[in-house]
């Protein structure tokens, strides 16, 4: 009788603290523990050891898009929520549901934004692409023969996934009277479905193009052969012994939510130091030229012993966190949370407006990121550049971060030939930097960036400043020695030749003729 009511004390106290914690699905999968509550889901070692949190992952992207500075929200207090669903568990690969909700008090309507999260949890929760896993040829067959990839693409066959992507860039793709188009990291949002005898079943995420399509989610669907590596783990993942496939996905979701009124870092005690997280092919040499620290003193911080190897998902001090917030740390802030307004702004109906508006928002995050680099605030904002680089919103080249010069490009043939576009492509022209290179590569670069808005724009108001710009540049050049002769050079000149030709401006003849003496120069 004592031992029958221990036991029934053991069930009524495990009931009560899975009712407390409402877990929704619980299992290990790869040797690793998955936990799924209303509240978050976790990944765990055999031995305890956390090595992914979708609370972490929220409160980190919060705190990247509002910097914990609440004076900046004071009359316009934010809301953020993120809704997170395991949709399929196979192996040590997880996707993972994410619908990322933000409303403030000066938006007219909440921003939504839904992803899949596909990640490899035994490479410390490492992105997964569909590369990765299976041979890009099938994968594109698979993708062309989709009905609505075919009435997308208008009869185009694009011989890559990348030809493929910038074939459906600005192309619609239409299901039930809404608009999609795929992600710029779609081969990254896929779940697996379901198995058939020797192919699977893939769901690829759609991104709505629409503020009234956000909240209807949309996928393609298409079979892939299965690779020898995934039999094992797909068949255990269809019988549920480990894992489960997105067939089988159970309909909730757990929530995290913080807002600017009340945000208190201590949600998840954070320690004094700021950390790196270990990835494949990092050394202290690496982590020391990414942090600019000194090596002794991340070993030291870390008690590390020579011959100082590093485990993939290891934790390491990099340095104590600065607990005052400068003058110059509050104007980045401030430029943040503009361009963050900027980015959930409602889109003018008015095309020369709506111009504008995604010209500001690119313009202002290159200002970020030149405050950023002439403060050295690298370390301080590194979460936040990380996300933007993620979003190929940005890139880092020779020790700076710079907007990716392709969102202005793409922009500019977005709105050309709208009086607009010549303002664009000016700012094009000007964010793409020039490194340390030769005659031949500066040339190159002046055609990309300065001569490619001459051959736009030779009437537009910049023509002054773009013909100047190239001047400049041949007023280095005096005799032969600097130059090297190559067979790429006589058709870049005859492409900034004829292009600056065309643009009948009172210095048009003087530029031509500094690229007639360079040419000569060359003959010599």
């Amino acid at each position: 009788m004592f031992k029958k009511i221990i036991l029934i004390s053991l069930v009524y106290t495990y009931l009560v603290s899975n009712i407390a914690q409402a877990i929704i699905w619980e299992g290990e999968s790869a040797g690793l523990n998955i936990r799924w509550t209303k509240n978050e889901i976790t990944v765990t070692t055999p031995f305890g050891r956390q090595i992914f949190s979708t609370t972490q992952l929220a409160q980190k992207d919060f705190e990247a898009d509002f910097l914990m500075d609440k004076s900046l929200y004071k009359n316009n207090p934010c809301e953020y929520q993120r809704n997170f669903a395991l949709l399929s568990v196979v192996g040590s690969i997880a996707t993972i549901s994410d619908t990322e909700s933000t409303k403030c008090k000066n938006m007219k309507h909440p921003s939504i934004d839904h992803n899949f999260i596909t990640i490899d949890l035994a490479k410390s929760a490492e992105a997964v692409k569909l590369t990765d896993l299976f041979v890009e040829s099938d994968i594109l067959a698979a993708l062309l023969n989709d009905k609505i990839i075919k009435l997308s693409l208008k009869n185009k066959t694009p011989a890559t996934l990348t030809g493929l992507f910038n074939a459906l860039e600005w192309s619609e793709i239409v299901i039930k009277d809404c608009t999609y188009t795929l992600p710029i990291n779609f081969l990254n949002q896929f779940a697996f479905h379901h198995v058939t005898a020797r192919q699977v079943a893939i769901r690829l995420h759609l991104q709505p193009m629409t503020h009234a399509c956000e909240s209807k989610k949309a996928q393609l669907g298409f079979y892939l052969p299965i690779p020898t590596t995934l039999k094992m783990a797909l068949n255990r993942a269809q019988m549920q012994n480990s894992g489960f496939l997105m067939r089988d996905q159970l309909k909730k979701t757990s929530t995290v939510s913080f807002s600017t009124t009340d945000y208190k870092p201590s949600v998840i005690k954070e320690e004094e130091y700021e950390y790196h997280t270990v990835v494949a092919g990092d050394t202290l040499y690496s982590i020391y030229k990414y942090y600019n620290k000194s090596i002794n003193t991340i070993i030291r911080l870390n008690n590390l012993s020579a011959p100082y190897t590093l485990e993939i998902g290891q934790k390491l001090k990099i340095s104590k966190k600065t607990k005052k917030t400068t003058n110059s740390t509050n104007s980045i802030l401030q430029q943040i949370e503009l361009t963050e307004t900027l980015r959930r702004a409602k889109v003018p109906s008015e095309v020369e407006s709506a111009a504008e508006l995604e010209l500001s928002y690119l313009m202002s995050l290159q200002k970020v990121c030149d405050k950023i680099n002439t403060q050295n605030q690298q370390t301080r904002f590194r979460t936040w550049l990380n996300k933007q680089a993620k979003k190929q919103l940005l890139e880092y080249s020779n020790g700076k971060w710079l907007v990716n010069s392709e969102k202005f490009w793409t922009l500019h043939d977005k709105y050309y030939p709208l009086p607009i576009s010549d303002k664009i492509d000016w700012q094009a022209a000007e964010n793409l930097k020039m490194g340390n290179c030769d005659f031949e590569c500066s040339l190159d670069w002046l055609n990309q960036a300065t001569v490619t808005y001459l051959k736009y724009h030779p009437t537009g108001k910049y023509v002054d400043q773009a013909l100047n710009k190239i001047l400049a540049f041949t007023n280095k050049y005096k005799t032969k020695t600097s130059l090297l002769n190559t067979k790429n050079l006589p058709r870049l000149f005859a492409v900034i030749h004829l292009t600056v030709g065309r643009t009948n401006h009172r210095n048009t003849d003087r530029v031509l003729g500094e690229i007639d003496r360079l040419r000569k120069l060359l003959k010599q």
